[in-house]
This record gives C-alpha cells, sequence and structure tokens, in this order.
C-alpha cells in the first residue's frame, strides 16, 4: 500500500513534539492563585459532566453534583479575581490572599516546586484546547457548517499536550492506548465487557477493578518499554 503524503508516524511526531515543547526554568506563579485556577477548571469540568451524562448516557442531570460544581465555579472564579485584577498572581506569598479558602495544612504546604512542570503544562493545555474545540463547534448550534480545519488544528494541539504528557510519565501512545482499551472491554473486569458501550456501565461502573485493570496494564507497558 502506497504510503499517503504529508502524514506523520508516531514515533516521528513524538520526537517533533519534544523538540517544540516550552520548559520554563520555573513557575513563576503564586501557588494558591494556581490551587485555584486548577479547582476552577475541576469545577467546570465536573459541571459540564453532568451536561455529558445527560445527553449521552440517559441519565437525568444529578442537580445535586450540578449545583455543587456551579457553585464552585462561581466562587473561585470569583476569589481569583483579585489577583488577576491586582497582578498579584506572581507573588509567592499569595496564599495570604486566599486564606480563607484554604486548611492551614494545604496553605503551609503549597508550593510551585511540588508539581511536575510538564505534567502540569500539559494538564493546564489540554484543557484550554478542549475549551477551543468546544469553541469550534458552536456555532453548528445555529446552523453554521463545521469547520473542520479548525476542528482538526484543535485536535491537533490536544495531541500535542498528550505527548508531553506521555513522555514525562514514561509511557508511550501505544501503552495508552492499550491500557484504556483494555479498562474498557476486558471480559472479566473492563467497563463494556460485550465491547460495546453500556449505558448503565458508563455510570455504574465498579472503579476498584478498573483501577486494577490500570494498574496491571501500567506496569506490563513499564516492563515492555525497559
Amino acid at each position: 500500500m502506497t504510503q499517503l503524503q504529508n502524514t506523520l508516524n508516531s514515533s516521528d511526531y513524538h520526537a517533533a513534539v519534544l523538540q517544540t515543547e516550552s520548559k520554563p526554568g520555573e513557575l513563576n506563579f503564586g501557588p494558591a492563585t494556581l490551587l485555584m485556577a486548577l479547582n476552577l477548571a475541576v469545577s467546570a469540568a465536573n459541571a459540564l459532566d453532568q451536561v455529558k451524562r445527560a445527553i449521552y448516557y440517559g441519565r437525568d442531570i444529578d442537580q445535586e453534583k450540578a449545583m455543587e460544581a456551579i457553585q464552585a465555579v462561581q466562587g473561585t472564579a470569583s476569589a481569583l479575581a483579585f489577583p488577576v485584577a491586582t497582578k498579584r498572581y506572581r507573588d509567592p506569598r499569595d496564599v495570604d490572599f486566599f486564606a480563607q479558602n484554604l486548611s492551614p495544612e494545604a496553605a503551609k504546604s503549597l508550593s510551585p516546586a511540588n508539581v511536575d512542570p510538564r505534567l502540569l503544562h500539559a494538564a493546564l493545555g489540554k484543557f484550554t484546547e478542549a475549551g477551543e474545540f468546544i469553541e469550534a463547534i458552536l456555532p453548528t448550534l445555529m446552523g453554521a457548517a463545521v469547520d473542520k480545519v479548525n476542528v482538526l488544528e484543535e485536535l491537533g494541539d490536544g495531541s500535542w499536550y498528550d505527548e508531553i504528557a506521555l513522555d514525562a510519565l514514561g509511557y508511550s501512545r501505544e501503552q495508552c492506548n492499550f491500557v484504556n482499551i483494555k479498562k474498557l472491554q476486558d471480559k472479566k473486569a473492563g467497563r463494556y465487557q460485550k465491547g460495546a458501550f453500556d449505558p448503565n456501565a458508563a455510570v455504574e461502573r465498579d472503579v476498584d477493578a478498573e483501577r486494577a485493570l490500570l494498574d496491571a496494564g501500567a506496569q506490563k507497558a513499564v516492563l515492555v518499554a525497559a
């Protein structure tokens, strides 16, 4: 079979991503502001997860969980307004701004040095690219055609961040793919043991069984890589 032109295999793509990765010497960002920003992202994702479940799993929105996420978004966004408006988000002692939002233990242990900067880069990038992906399909709700090139760009950008995270963890894309499908389709403990989507299994998951599959699969992946 003739290989298509203008394509890039996974190995070459991985190498190209690492060549274009940004690696700052330090985060230079207030740890409390960063913590609040990440909590904001998690809360927004939890709210959207309820929307996803309602559309694709046939389940009603869990009002308690949805309202908890929405209220957390509102509160966290409001708290973040101060360091952003005053440009104090780089203050290493910004924890003082958020004293009412943090436990004494959390305030004492907070430090940008605790986080893997590459994983943080990938996590922030994946989230922001997901937002751009959503933004790209918004016009279709009003009848516009899908801008396929724009969507392709956002998918590519998301993949770029995936490669950084995988490299930081010491896994390959192929290993990640294997573990993912193993979790879903394992005949004994997978979420979808029959090989097809099951809305009940999507919600009523055996989290412990899935974690065991992931642990075993990840260990095998490390052994293969070694």
